[in-house]
């Protein structure tokens, strides 16, 4: 999967949020129209994607037999890959960074036309919490770092301002419409 790493750059990273945007437009039309089914879909594509997550984001490097031999790699330290040591020429610190903010966008989507209110807020950034610590508690081999929290939230946070954008235009069109009418 880490190969993914090499495709990853700017043009790329805001075409699939470009592609995001269109994605909770019609989420948000969809639901809409026939909320029942996208209320439905969302929770089939929350329930895969919450397993997926957990199985590729916590399983230990070796393995899950491995749980408890790969020690805990802990990094506090926001932004770290920005200074000293981490940045040479051919570091793809930036890049892993710009793929968990992605990684989470998607959930956010979801989440936005599934949930109300306050969870839809919180719920990526506390399931991305939860992921960092079951890494380093699990001692999975993988670092468990802030960088990957931040990165992670802000792409969720970003899914689900693009559905609340959606919602705030489509709202703004039915009253122009109805105004015209």
């Amino acid at each position: 999967m880490w190969q993914l790493l090499f495709y990853m750059n700017t043009p790329v990273f805001f075409s699939v949020i470009v592609f995001g945007a269109a994605v909770a437009f019609i989420g948000v039309l969809l639901r809409r129209r026939n909320e029942r089914l996208v209320v439905g879909i969302c929770r089939v594509v929350l329930a895969v994607s919450l397993l997926a997550y957990v199985i590729v984001l916590v399983e230990p490097v070796d393995g899950w037999s491995q749980v408890g031999s790969g020690g805990a790699n802990v990094s506090l330290v926001p932004f770290d890959f920005l200074s000293g040591e981490h940045v040479t020429e051919n570091s793809l610190h930036w890049e892993e960074w710009m793929l968990n903010v992605l990684l989470f966008l998607p959930l956010g989507i979801v989440a936005a036309l599934l949930f109300t209110r306050w969870v839809v807020w919180l719920f990526g950034p506390l399931l991305s919490l939860t992921i960092e610590v079951a890494q380093a508690v699990l001692a999975t081999g993988r670092q468990s770092a802030l960088d990957d929290l931040l990165a992670n939230s802000l792409g969720y946070l970003i899914g689900v301002t693009l559905v609340v954008l959606a919602g705030a235009v489509l709202s703004r069109r039915d009253e122009v419409e109805r105004a015209a009418a």
